[in-house]
């Protein structure tokens, strides 16, 4: 979180100052990138790209501090990340007929740990999660969204959050075969946790 600097630097996005932007995307980059691979999105970085030209475009018109920010800035990754999966199923596979180009770029690193982290057993474990349980605990996990503005994003009470969050996570413990009491992860703090 970008914290108390938050308002001059929201402000200073408002005017166009592109430091400003900068700020927000580093804050928030990772964030929806690791938000959209957990959703099993095909390209992280384009739902990052698309969740940014949204926010820019309706950046003049927000007011609010930086949870409700960090909430809009979820509510439009999580509407770019259904809008990728529709395309994604309406797009017929394709496959290369040819022999590959030995002269094309290898692959960078940071695409080798991601194709290794999308194998990862927690990445396989969020998968077989039931879709509404992976999306809460991404929201509330990787973005770092409290209950309230989860519910709010999904669409749902504030008491079936928790219910889900609670669900997602007995059903991940046994995926991940721990036999022994596990805590659950450092949630932000939130007045309805209690």
């Amino acid at each position: 979180m970008i914290g108390d600097p938050f308002a001059e630097t929201l402000r200073d996005a408002q005017a166009g100052k592109a430091a400003a932007f900068e700020t927000i995307y580093r804050d928030l980059a990772p964030q929806i990138g690791g938000f959209a691979r957990g959703r099993g999105v095909a390209d992280p970085e384009d739902v990052v790209s698309e969740t940014m030209i949204s926010l820019v475009n309706g950046l003049e018109s927000f007011t609010g501090d930086e949870a409700s920010f960090r909430s809009w800035v979820f509510t439009i990754a999580f509407r770019r990340v259904v809008d990728s999966q529709r395309r994604a199923g309406r797009q017929v596979p394709t496959q290369v007929l040819g022999p590959v180009d030995p002269a094309a770029p290898a692959p960078s690193p940071e695409e080798l740990l991601l194709a290794q982290a999308d194998d990862s057993p927690v990445m396989v474990a969020l998968r077989r999660l039931k879709p509404d349980q992976r999306d809460v605990l991404l929201l509330r996990i990787v973005a770092g969204l409290p209950v309230e503005e989860v519910s709010s994003i999904l669409g749902k009470r504030s008491s079936a959050v928790k219910m889900i969050q609670q669900r997602a996570l007995t059903r991940l413990r046994a995926e991940l075969g721990e036999s022994r009491t596990v805590s659950s992860p450092t949630l932000p703090s939130d007045s309805s946790d209690a």
